[in-house]
């Protein structure tokens, strides 16, 4: 019996000693996280400062082209570029900057706008033409939340939490 209650506890113990970490995948209408927001009839405005970066620099460029298989591509030192080829730059911040922000509740969004008469091997409608539409975004969210196991690198979704985006004061 105590042997059994040993095993019980070092494997509780084990499971416990794995570190988790929790991460709730937050909606960001217009750029801006629900989590640090705060609402108005018409604006979303942050609670807190936000960091973006409000410049960037080319640090390298390459010249590319396509085959029919892959893209080549080679370092870029300013020759003529040729009709079947494009410059590919890569970018990095080179200024951040931490302000509060205020955006707008209007939100474009991709959705079906014309469905085809043919259905799906599930008997579901498949969308024939997509388009977008601008909409109100909402206050009220279901935010799902994911654990990860140390030294693992799946996560596993544990399922979603209400959150409700307060009034701004």
């Amino acid at each position: 019996m105590k042997n059994i209650a040993l095993v019980l506890a070092l494997s509780v113990g084990s499971l416990v000693a794995q570190a988790t970490s929790l991460r709730y995948e937050w909606p960001t209408p217009n750029g801006l996280a629900i989590n640090n927001a705060c609402y108005t009839e018409t604006t979303f405005k942050s609670l807190a400062p936000v960091e973006y970066c409000s410049q960037t620099e080319v640090v390298a460029e390459k010249i590319c082209y396509m085959t029919d298989s892959s893209e080549i591509c080679s370092a870029y030192k300013g020759q003529p570029v040729r009709a079947n080829e494009y410059v590919k730059e890569k970018t990095q911040c080179a200024k951040y900057v931490s302000n509060y922000m205020e955006v707008s509740r209007h939100v474009t969004v991709d959705k079906c706008v014309k469905y085809s008469e043919v259905r799906s091997e599930v008997d579901n409608l498949v969308c024939a033409e997509m388009g977008t539409s601008t909409t109100f975004a909402p206050t009220d969210y279901n935010v799902a939340v994911y654990q990860q196991y140390s030294g693992e690198s799946a996560e596993q979704l544990l399922g979603h939490k209400h959150f409700s985006i307060p009034a701004c004061q």
